[in-house]
């Protein structure tokens, strides 16, 4: 999945705002090393709107592979998941906090949100369950 082909105004903003900057830093210091830089720097930081992003469920993990990245994570790592209109946040909190969006792990949707949604929730549910028997068998042993 390319966020950039889903919203191709978003796309052509991005690369105006681009552009613009480029122009700026170029205007105000003169140095194309300077302009490079700018560049460089911006095109690291919306790489994952401009590039292909593949997600991966499976029962035990779910996976984000972008170009730069590979992010794979047990379902035991999060105990929740947030919906909003393009995607699901799965989160390592029970509440949706700012710092849950930095530590968890947000999931696009193309076209198959409600499917995503109820996948996530089952697979959290149940490790969760996993992890509450694990708790109650070890707390007996003490």
């Amino acid at each position: 999945m390319r966020p950039c082909a889903q919203e191709p105004w978003k796309g052509a903003v991005a690369v105006a705002a681009l552009l613009a900057t480029c122009i700026a830093v170029y205007v105000a210091f003169g140095n194309p090393w300077f302009v490079l830089l700018a560049a460089v720097v911006l095109l690291l930081s919306v790489s994952r709107f401009f590039a292909v992003t593949s997600y991966h469920l499976t029962a035990e993990a779910a996976t984000v592979r972008s170009l730069w990245f590979t992010d794979r994570r047990p379902w035991s790592d999060f105990r929740a998941s947030f919906s909003d209109a393009e995607g699901v946040l799965l989160s390592p909190s029970r509440r949706a906090t700012r710092l849950a969006a930095t530590r968890g792990l947000y999931l696009r949707c193309n076209g198959n949100h409600e499917a995503v949604v109820a996948f996530a929730q089952r697979h959290i549910a149940r490790a969760q369950g996993e992890a509450d028997a694990q708790g109650t068998r070890d707390a007996g042993r003490s």
